[in-house]
């Protein structure tokens, strides 16, 4: 079987899987629609990532396009909202820019690559920047796991901010929620 198909056959498997457990936490609603939507372009993200260690800016208007949609449809103040979004999408990329710089300065070449910036930036106005951070910290995490996997010392980062970002669409509210609770 070609390397393409299982990409695929796992990309299928893994947006089935999602289409059953978003229903299961948001039943048939406008958010199913929206955290789906955001679904479908997080794994074409990821395998695009993964082929070509870039991700095209046009996913990222893309998935800007359907947040603002649906901000639009559930009637929120459209100002505040998308004031809101962007102060939310920040919070985690504009520091990851600022890491990063630091980093390409340190070590002499590319330690992030801007894609992957962009795209906690989107991902942020989605989740707000709480769940975003944990986002950031399960992204890495699985981002580690595949580098010691497949033993390469470059690796694609959207898949990893794609399976975390999902995740944290699922139960990333409760698990921030949690653990706040254990400080206050």
């Amino acid at each position: 079987m070609k390397k393409r198909t299982k990409e695929s056959l796992f990309a299928g498997a893994f947006l089935g899987s999602l289409a059953v457990l978003f229903f299961l936490r948001f039943g048939l609603s406008p958010e199913y629609i929206k955290v789906m939507g955001f679904s479908c372009i997080l794994v074409a993200v990821g395998l695009i990532d993964f082929e070509t260690y870039e991700i095209p800016d046009a996913f990222h208007v893309a998935a800007m396009g359907w947040w603002l949609l649906f901000h639009l449809i559930q009637g929120d103040s459209f100002f505040f909202g998308l004031v809101q979004g962007v102060v939310d999408g920040l919070w985690i990329s504009a520091s990851l820019f600022v890491f990063t710089l630091i980093g390409d300065k340190l070590a002499q070449k590319e330690t992030m690559g801007g894609g992957d910036i962009k795209l906690f930036f989107v991902t942020g106005m989605y989740l707000g920047w709480e769940v975003n951070l944990l986002n950031l910290i399960i992204s890495c995490v699985i981002g580690i796991l595949f580098g010691l996997l497949t033993g390469k010392s470059k690796i694609s980062f959207g898949p990893a901010i794609g399976i975390s970002t999902c995740f944290c669409m699922l139960c990333g509210e409760f698990l921030v929620e949690q653990y706040l609770k254990l400080f206050w």
